[in-house]
Protein backbone atom coordinates (compact mmCIF):
# COMPACT_ATOMS: atom_id res chain seq x y z
CA UNK A 1 0.00 0.00 0.00
CA UNK A 2 1.14 3.96 -0.33
CA UNK A 3 0.36 7.00 1.02
CA UNK A 4 0.77 10.38 -0.13
CA UNK A 5 2.13 13.06 2.52
CA UNK A 6 1.19 16.69 1.99
CA UNK A 7 2.75 18.68 4.33
CA UNK A 8 5.10 21.73 4.95
CA UNK A 9 8.58 21.59 3.38
CA UNK A 10 11.80 22.58 4.92
CA UNK A 11 10.53 23.31 8.52
CA UNK A 12 12.77 22.05 11.13
CA UNK A 13 9.51 20.69 13.34
CA UNK A 14 7.77 19.04 10.29
CA UNK A 15 10.53 17.53 8.30
CA UNK A 16 11.40 16.25 11.97
CA UNK A 17 7.55 14.71 12.01
CA UNK A 18 7.88 13.38 9.24
CA UNK A 19 10.90 11.72 9.65
CA UNK A 20 11.10 10.28 12.97
CA UNK A 21 7.06 9.56 13.60
CA UNK A 22 5.31 9.54 9.98
CA UNK A 23 7.00 7.50 7.84
CA UNK A 24 7.84 5.13 11.02
CA UNK A 25 4.45 4.60 11.89
CA UNK A 26 3.61 3.75 8.28
CA UNK A 27 6.80 1.40 7.44
CA UNK A 28 5.30 -0.60 10.57
CA UNK A 29 2.30 -0.87 8.93
CA UNK A 30 3.61 -2.06 5.59
CA UNK A 31 2.74 1.21 3.79
CA UNK A 32 5.16 3.04 1.60
CA UNK A 33 5.21 6.90 2.29
CA UNK A 34 5.74 9.66 -0.25
CA UNK A 35 6.41 12.59 -0.86
CA UNK A 36 6.73 14.95 -3.63
CA UNK A 37 9.76 16.76 -2.44
CA UNK A 38 11.47 13.48 -1.83
CA UNK A 39 11.04 11.91 -5.20
CA UNK A 40 13.16 12.54 -8.13
CA UNK A 41 11.48 13.09 -11.28
CA UNK A 42 12.45 15.57 -14.45
CA UNK A 43 8.28 16.17 -15.27
CA UNK A 44 6.18 18.85 -14.11
CA UNK A 45 5.65 18.83 -10.42
CA UNK A 46 1.93 19.36 -10.73
CA UNK A 47 1.31 16.54 -13.39
CA UNK A 48 3.52 14.46 -10.58
CA UNK A 49 1.58 15.22 -7.40
CA UNK A 50 -1.82 14.51 -9.15
CA UNK A 51 -0.39 10.67 -10.24
CA UNK A 52 1.10 10.45 -6.73
CA UNK A 53 -2.58 11.33 -5.20
CA UNK A 54 -4.52 8.80 -7.65
CA UNK A 55 -2.20 5.81 -7.43
CA UNK A 56 -2.09 6.09 -3.49
CA UNK A 57 -4.28 4.41 -1.00
CA UNK A 58 -4.97 7.05 1.08
CA UNK A 59 -3.43 10.72 1.91
CA UNK A 60 -2.14 12.11 5.22
CA UNK A 61 -2.46 15.91 4.77
CA UNK A 62 -0.35 18.16 7.98
CA UNK A 63 -1.90 21.35 7.95
CA UNK A 64 0.66 23.09 10.35
CA UNK A 65 1.42 26.32 8.88
CA UNK A 66 -1.72 26.18 6.83
CA UNK A 67 0.25 25.99 3.56
CA UNK A 68 -2.06 26.46 0.38
CA UNK A 69 -0.50 23.72 -1.47
CA UNK A 70 -1.62 21.39 1.01
CA UNK A 71 -4.85 22.17 1.07
CA UNK A 72 -5.05 21.95 -2.46
CA UNK A 73 -3.54 18.62 -2.35
CA UNK A 74 -5.87 17.55 0.59
CA UNK A 75 -8.96 18.82 -1.38
CA UNK A 76 -8.53 16.85 -4.97
CA UNK A 77 -7.53 13.57 -2.59
CA UNK A 78 -10.81 13.73 -0.93
CA UNK A 79 -12.68 13.13 -4.43
CA UNK A 80 -10.98 9.68 -5.31
CA UNK A 81 -8.93 8.83 -1.26
CA UNK A 82 -9.48 8.48 2.43
CA UNK A 83 -7.47 11.55 3.48
CA UNK A 84 -6.05 11.77 7.48
CA UNK A 85 -5.51 15.10 8.94
CA UNK A 86 -3.21 16.45 11.51
CA UNK A 87 -1.85 19.38 12.71
CA UNK A 88 0.36 21.06 15.10
CA UNK A 89 -1.46 21.42 18.28
CA UNK A 90 -1.49 25.71 18.57
CA UNK A 91 -3.09 25.99 15.23
CA UNK A 92 -6.21 24.79 16.64
CA UNK A 93 -6.50 28.23 18.57
CA UNK A 94 -5.91 31.70 17.95
CA UNK A 95 -2.43 32.80 18.32
CA UNK A 96 -1.53 36.57 19.64
CA UNK A 97 1.65 36.61 16.65
CA UNK A 98 -1.54 35.54 13.68
CA UNK A 99 -2.91 38.37 13.53
CA UNK A 100 -5.39 37.37 10.93
CA UNK A 101 -5.33 34.07 11.77
CA UNK A 102 -3.80 32.20 8.89
CA UNK A 103 -2.44 29.50 10.42
CA UNK A 104 -5.25 28.77 12.51
CA UNK A 105 -7.01 25.47 11.10
CA UNK A 106 -9.69 26.84 8.46
CA UNK A 107 -13.50 26.63 8.84
CA UNK A 108 -13.98 24.37 6.59
CA UNK A 109 -12.14 21.41 8.50
CA UNK A 110 -12.79 22.67 11.58
CA UNK A 111 -15.62 19.79 12.22
CA UNK A 112 -12.99 17.29 11.14
CA UNK A 113 -11.46 14.55 13.61
CA UNK A 114 -7.72 16.06 13.05
CA UNK A 115 -5.27 14.65 14.91
CA UNK A 116 -3.11 17.07 16.95
CA UNK A 117 0.75 16.81 18.03
CA UNK A 118 2.79 19.03 20.27
CA UNK A 119 6.29 18.13 18.91
CA UNK A 120 8.06 15.93 16.72
CA UNK A 121 8.99 13.13 19.19
CA UNK A 122 4.91 13.54 20.25
CA UNK A 123 4.52 9.43 21.25
CA UNK A 124 0.72 9.73 21.89
CA UNK A 125 1.18 11.04 18.49
CA UNK A 126 2.31 8.62 17.04
CA UNK A 127 0.05 6.17 19.06
CA UNK A 128 -3.30 7.92 17.61
CA UNK A 129 -1.71 8.01 14.20
CA UNK A 130 -1.25 4.12 13.69
CA UNK A 131 -4.73 3.51 15.07
CA UNK A 132 -6.01 6.03 12.82
CA UNK A 133 -4.23 4.58 9.65
CA UNK A 134 -5.17 0.96 10.80
CA UNK A 135 -8.46 2.13 11.08
CA UNK A 136 -8.75 3.76 7.64
CA UNK A 137 -6.27 1.15 5.70
CA UNK A 138 -8.55 -1.97 7.10
CA UNK A 139 -11.19 -1.77 4.61
CA UNK A 140 -8.71 -0.91 2.11
CA UNK A 141 -6.50 -3.86 2.93
CA UNK A 142 -9.36 -6.02 2.78
CA UNK A 143 -10.37 -4.53 -1.04
CA UNK A 144 -6.63 -5.21 -1.98
CA UNK A 145 -6.41 -8.97 -0.94
CA UNK A 146 -9.30 -9.47 -2.93
CA UNK A 147 -7.81 -7.65 -6.25
CA UNK A 148 -5.24 -9.87 -5.71
CA UNK A 149 -7.45 -12.81 -5.87
CA UNK A 150 -9.27 -12.11 -8.71
CA UNK A 151 -5.94 -11.46 -10.06
CA UNK A 152 -4.47 -14.92 -9.28
CA UNK A 153 -8.34 -16.75 -10.12
CA UNK A 154 -7.93 -14.60 -13.82
CA UNK A 155 -4.43 -15.92 -14.43
CA UNK A 156 -5.18 -19.55 -13.84
CA UNK A 157 -8.51 -19.34 -15.77
CA UNK A 158 -7.21 -18.01 -18.85
CA UNK A 159 -4.39 -20.95 -18.08
CA UNK A 160 -7.35 -23.39 -18.95
CA UNK A 161 -8.21 -24.70 -22.14
CA UNK A 162 -11.10 -23.82 -24.11
CA UNK A 163 -12.49 -27.55 -23.29
CA UNK A 164 -11.59 -27.00 -19.63
CA UNK A 165 -13.46 -23.51 -19.86
CA UNK A 166 -16.62 -24.43 -20.97
CA UNK A 167 -16.92 -27.22 -17.94
CA UNK A 168 -16.62 -25.05 -15.99
CA UNK A 169 -19.20 -22.96 -16.94
CA UNK A 170 -21.12 -25.66 -17.27
CA UNK A 171 -20.74 -26.65 -13.55
CA UNK A 172 -21.23 -22.73 -12.46
CA UNK A 173 -24.50 -22.21 -14.15
CA UNK A 174 -25.69 -25.88 -13.07
CA UNK A 175 -25.02 -24.52 -9.66
CA UNK A 176 -26.63 -21.43 -9.77
CA UNK A 177 -29.82 -22.66 -11.64
CA UNK A 178 -30.31 -25.91 -9.05
CA UNK A 179 -30.17 -23.47 -6.47
CA UNK A 180 -32.39 -21.15 -7.44
CA UNK A 181 -35.18 -24.26 -7.75
CA UNK A 182 -34.57 -24.88 -11.42
CA UNK A 183 -34.57 -28.10 -12.71
CA UNK A 184 -32.26 -28.92 -14.95
CA UNK A 185 -32.72 -31.09 -18.03
CA UNK A 186 -29.58 -33.19 -17.97
CA UNK A 187 -30.72 -33.99 -14.68
CA UNK A 188 -34.52 -34.78 -15.91
CA UNK A 189 -32.81 -37.04 -19.01
CA UNK A 190 -30.33 -38.97 -17.24
CA UNK A 191 -32.98 -39.82 -14.27
CA UNK A 192 -35.86 -40.57 -16.17
CA UNK A 193 -35.47 -40.87 -19.72
CA UNK A 194 -37.58 -38.24 -20.50
CA UNK A 195 -37.02 -34.85 -22.75
CA UNK A 196 -38.42 -31.87 -21.66
CA UNK A 197 -40.09 -31.21 -24.79
CA UNK A 198 -40.35 -33.05 -28.79
CA UNK A 199 -38.64 -29.96 -30.65
CA UNK A 200 -36.38 -27.13 -29.57
CA UNK A 201 -36.10 -28.18 -25.71
CA UNK A 202 -34.48 -31.23 -26.36
CA UNK A 203 -31.02 -29.43 -25.33
CA UNK A 204 -29.76 -31.23 -22.14
CA UNK A 205 -27.72 -27.87 -21.31
CA UNK A 206 -31.15 -26.29 -20.23
CA UNK A 207 -33.22 -25.37 -17.01
CA UNK A 208 -36.58 -24.92 -16.16
CA UNK A 209 -38.95 -23.68 -13.53
CA UNK A 210 -43.11 -24.01 -13.26
CA UNK A 211 -45.06 -22.04 -11.22
CA UNK A 212 -48.19 -19.61 -13.35
CA UNK A 213 -45.91 -19.89 -16.40
CA UNK A 214 -43.05 -21.68 -17.23
CA UNK A 215 -39.47 -20.36 -17.05
CA UNK A 216 -37.01 -22.05 -19.45
CA UNK A 217 -33.24 -20.92 -20.12
CA UNK A 218 -31.29 -22.45 -22.98
CA UNK A 219 -27.76 -22.83 -22.26
CA UNK A 220 -25.01 -22.21 -24.87
CA UNK A 221 -21.38 -21.94 -24.58
CA UNK A 222 -19.25 -21.30 -27.33
CA UNK A 223 -15.77 -21.74 -28.11
CA UNK A 224 -13.39 -19.00 -29.80
CA UNK A 225 -14.48 -19.98 -33.13
CA UNK A 226 -18.17 -20.68 -32.67
CA UNK A 227 -20.87 -18.69 -33.80
CA UNK A 228 -23.92 -18.83 -31.65
CA UNK A 229 -27.06 -20.58 -33.25
CA UNK A 230 -30.38 -19.08 -32.67
CA UNK A 231 -32.12 -22.62 -33.75
CA UNK A 232 -35.83 -23.08 -32.46
CA UNK A 233 -36.08 -19.43 -31.65
CA UNK A 234 -39.29 -18.97 -34.61
CA UNK A 235 -40.33 -22.81 -34.05
CA UNK A 236 -43.22 -24.31 -31.68
CA UNK A 237 -42.21 -25.85 -28.69
CA UNK A 238 -44.00 -28.96 -27.98
CA UNK A 239 -44.35 -30.45 -24.25
CA UNK A 240 -44.13 -33.44 -23.16
CA UNK A 241 -46.95 -33.50 -20.82
CA UNK A 242 -45.61 -36.44 -18.50
CA UNK A 243 -43.26 -33.63 -17.42
CA UNK A 244 -46.40 -30.56 -17.27
CA UNK A 245 -48.85 -32.31 -15.44
CA UNK A 246 -50.20 -28.87 -14.30
CA UNK A 247 -50.17 -27.74 -18.22
CA UNK A 248 -53.53 -26.56 -17.59
CA UNK A 249 -52.28 -23.99 -15.35
CA UNK A 250 -49.69 -22.60 -17.53
CA UNK A 251 -50.59 -18.36 -18.45
CA UNK A 252 -46.90 -17.30 -20.28
CA UNK A 253 -43.84 -19.13 -21.69
CA UNK A 254 -40.50 -16.92 -20.32
CA UNK A 255 -37.79 -18.16 -22.77
CA UNK A 256 -34.30 -17.35 -22.34
CA UNK A 257 -30.95 -18.05 -24.27
CA UNK A 258 -27.49 -17.76 -22.79
CA UNK A 259 -24.96 -16.89 -25.50
CA UNK A 260 -21.87 -17.50 -23.35
CA UNK A 261 -18.43 -16.83 -24.49
CA UNK A 262 -14.80 -15.98 -23.47
CA UNK A 263 -13.88 -13.55 -25.98
CA UNK A 264 -15.10 -10.43 -26.89
CA UNK A 265 -17.93 -10.78 -29.35
CA UNK A 266 -19.89 -8.44 -31.78
CA UNK A 267 -23.55 -7.66 -29.95
CA UNK A 268 -24.56 -6.05 -33.08
CA UNK A 269 -24.58 -8.78 -35.11
CA UNK A 270 -26.99 -10.87 -33.07
CA UNK A 271 -29.27 -7.54 -33.57
CA UNK A 272 -28.67 -8.25 -37.18
CA UNK A 273 -29.68 -11.87 -37.24
CA UNK A 274 -33.13 -10.90 -35.18
CA UNK A 275 -33.91 -7.65 -36.85
CA UNK A 276 -37.59 -8.21 -34.93
CA UNK A 277 -36.16 -7.87 -31.28
CA UNK A 278 -36.08 -4.68 -29.13
CA UNK A 279 -32.22 -4.14 -27.98
CA UNK A 280 -31.16 -3.88 -24.32
CA UNK A 281 -27.78 -2.66 -25.43
CA UNK A 282 -26.92 -2.00 -21.97
CA UNK A 283 -27.39 -5.18 -20.81
CA UNK A 284 -26.54 -6.78 -24.08
CA UNK A 285 -29.98 -8.61 -24.31
CA UNK A 286 -32.15 -8.43 -26.97
CA UNK A 287 -35.91 -9.67 -26.22
CA UNK A 288 -38.74 -10.68 -28.70
CA UNK A 289 -42.79 -11.30 -28.33
CA UNK A 290 -44.60 -14.09 -29.89
CA UNK A 291 -47.21 -16.76 -29.32
CA UNK A 292 -46.95 -20.52 -28.36
CA UNK A 293 -49.50 -22.88 -28.87
CA UNK A 294 -49.49 -25.56 -25.85
CA UNK A 295 -51.87 -28.35 -25.44
CA UNK A 296 -55.04 -28.67 -23.39
CA UNK A 297 -54.60 -31.64 -21.24
CA UNK A 298 -57.71 -33.60 -21.79
CA UNK A 299 -59.96 -34.35 -18.57
CA UNK A 300 -59.63 -38.27 -19.63
CA UNK A 301 -55.87 -38.02 -19.77
CA UNK A 302 -53.74 -41.25 -17.97
CA UNK A 303 -50.60 -43.39 -18.54
CA UNK A 304 -48.00 -41.61 -20.07
CA UNK A 305 -48.49 -40.46 -23.14
CA UNK A 306 -46.15 -38.07 -24.64
CA UNK A 307 -48.29 -35.58 -26.86
CA UNK A 308 -48.06 -32.23 -28.63
CA UNK A 309 -50.54 -30.66 -31.36
CA UNK A 310 -49.20 -32.64 -34.41
CA UNK A 311 -48.43 -35.85 -33.33
CA UNK A 312 -49.71 -39.21 -34.51
CA UNK A 313 -51.02 -41.93 -33.07
CA UNK A 314 -47.74 -43.82 -34.58
CA UNK A 315 -45.81 -41.64 -32.41
CA UNK A 316 -48.29 -41.88 -28.85
CA UNK A 317 -47.79 -45.82 -28.80
CA UNK A 318 -44.33 -45.72 -29.48
CA UNK A 319 -44.31 -43.36 -26.29
CA UNK A 320 -45.44 -46.34 -24.55
CA UNK A 321 -43.50 -48.96 -25.94
CA UNK A 322 -40.36 -46.91 -24.43
CA UNK A 323 -41.50 -45.71 -21.41
CA UNK A 324 -43.36 -49.22 -20.14
CA UNK A 325 -40.49 -52.05 -21.52
CA UNK A 326 -43.57 -54.96 -21.08
CA UNK A 327 -45.23 -53.43 -23.89
CA UNK A 328 -42.11 -54.43 -25.77
CA UNK A 329 -43.86 -57.25 -27.61
CA UNK A 330 -46.68 -55.21 -28.80
CA UNK A 331 -46.39 -53.53 -32.43
CA UNK A 332 -48.12 -51.47 -34.36
CA UNK A 333 -47.76 -49.62 -37.78
CA UNK A 334 -51.35 -48.20 -38.26
CA UNK A 335 -53.51 -47.89 -35.47
CA UNK A 336 -57.12 -46.60 -36.22
CA UNK A 337 -56.71 -42.93 -35.54
CA UNK A 338 -60.40 -42.75 -34.21
CA UNK A 339 -59.39 -45.16 -31.54
CA UNK A 340 -60.75 -44.09 -28.27
CA UNK A 341 -58.61 -45.10 -26.15
CA UNK A 342 -55.97 -48.42 -26.24
CA UNK A 343 -56.07 -50.68 -23.64
CA UNK A 344 -53.36 -53.40 -22.50
CA UNK A 345 -54.21 -55.53 -19.45
CA UNK A 346 -55.76 -53.60 -16.65
CA UNK A 347 -54.53 -50.27 -17.57
CA UNK A 348 -56.34 -47.93 -20.32
CA UNK A 349 -54.39 -45.30 -22.03
CA UNK A 350 -56.08 -42.99 -23.75
CA UNK A 351 -54.99 -42.00 -27.25
CA UNK A 352 -55.02 -38.37 -28.40
CA UNK A 353 -54.26 -38.22 -32.15
CA UNK A 354 -54.75 -34.06 -31.98
CA UNK A 355 -54.87 -32.60 -28.90
CA UNK A 356 -56.91 -28.98 -28.66
CA UNK A 357 -54.48 -26.21 -27.86
CA UNK A 358 -54.81 -22.70 -26.67
CA UNK A 359 -52.00 -20.08 -27.35
CA UNK A 360 -49.85 -18.25 -24.77
CA UNK A 361 -47.87 -15.31 -24.93
CA UNK A 362 -43.82 -16.36 -25.48
CA UNK A 363 -41.15 -14.04 -24.17
CA UNK A 364 -38.22 -14.47 -25.67
CA UNK A 365 -34.46 -13.55 -24.51
CA UNK A 366 -31.37 -13.16 -26.06
CA UNK A 367 -28.66 -12.47 -23.47
CA UNK A 368 -24.83 -12.37 -24.64
CA UNK A 369 -22.29 -13.06 -21.80
CA UNK A 370 -19.04 -12.60 -23.40
CA UNK A 371 -15.21 -11.56 -22.76
CA UNK A 372 -15.37 -13.79 -19.33
CA UNK A 373 -12.06 -13.65 -18.13
CA UNK A 374 -12.98 -14.98 -14.71
CA UNK A 375 -15.45 -17.50 -13.55
CA UNK A 376 -16.51 -15.41 -10.42
CA UNK A 377 -17.33 -12.74 -13.04
CA UNK A 378 -19.34 -15.43 -15.31
CA UNK A 379 -21.38 -16.41 -11.52
CA UNK A 380 -22.17 -12.76 -11.17
CA UNK A 381 -23.60 -11.69 -14.48
CA UNK A 382 -26.02 -15.21 -14.60
CA UNK A 383 -26.81 -14.40 -10.95
CA UNK A 384 -28.08 -11.13 -12.20
CA UNK A 385 -30.36 -12.28 -14.74
CA UNK A 386 -31.82 -14.95 -12.49
CA UNK A 387 -32.13 -11.92 -9.77
CA UNK A 388 -34.14 -10.16 -12.29
CA UNK A 389 -37.36 -13.09 -12.24
CA UNK A 390 -36.35 -14.15 -9.02
CA UNK A 391 -40.36 -12.83 -7.70
CA UNK A 392 -42.07 -13.57 -11.31
CA UNK A 393 -44.38 -16.38 -10.82
CA UNK A 394 -43.72 -17.11 -7.18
Amino acid sequence: MKCFIAMAFSRSDTDALYDGIITKVLIEQGITPVRIDRIEHNGNIDDRMIEEITTANFVLADLTYARPSVYYEAGFAERVVPVIYTIRRDHLSPRVDDEFGMYRLHFDLAMRNVIDWVEPGDQVFASRLAARINQVTAPLRGQNEEQQRRAANKAAFLRLSINEKCQAAKKICHNLFTEGDFQSGMDLKRNTNKLLSTSIWQSTDNFFKIRNGIFFFDIHILADDNEPSFYGLEEQPHFNLNIFNNINYIQEIEEYKLLITFQKFDFLSIVHKLPDYNINIDDNYVAGLTAANIPVMPQDYRGEVCCGDHYHADNIIQSLLDNHKKYEGFRTKSPPLNMPHWKYGDDQYFVHSGFRTRPVNRHIQVHLIDDIQLIDELSHRVQRILDNISTRGD
